[in-house]
């Protein structure tokens, strides 16, 4: 990825702790926040990993292996995986909006 397409990725990820607020002040359960903003980050995701180049250290592919070998999914952990680990909804919401893949490359 590259760094001015990551930094757009990692606004708008962090963007999502925006939108947090706005949805507890609208009177939305913490589980229900939890479970909309892993899926928004899960988009968010895809989409600009569809923008990275395939090849490289940095690439899909090597993002892919990276997210099967940690989380058994290619898109990163699941809630399932998350709770499994005793990720609480606050955790998951939190995470939700923190970039990461640092590890990659």
């Amino acid at each position: 990825m590259t760094p001015t397409l990551r930094q757009r990725y990692e606004a708008e990820v962090s963007a999502l702790a925006d939108e947090r607020a706005r949805l507890q002040t609208a009177g939305w359960e913490l589980e229900r926040i939890a479970r909309y903003l892993h899926r928004r980050r899960r988009r968010i995701g895809l989409r600009y990993r569809l923008r990275t180049p395939i090849f490289g250290q940095q690439g899909q592919i090597a993002i892919y292996r990276r997210n099967l070998r940690v989380y058994g999914d290619a898109l990163g952990p699941s809630i399932d995986w998350l709770r499994q680990r005793g990720r609480t909804w606050d955790e998951i919401c939190q995470s939700a909006s923190r970039s990461g893949g640092r590890d990659v490359g």
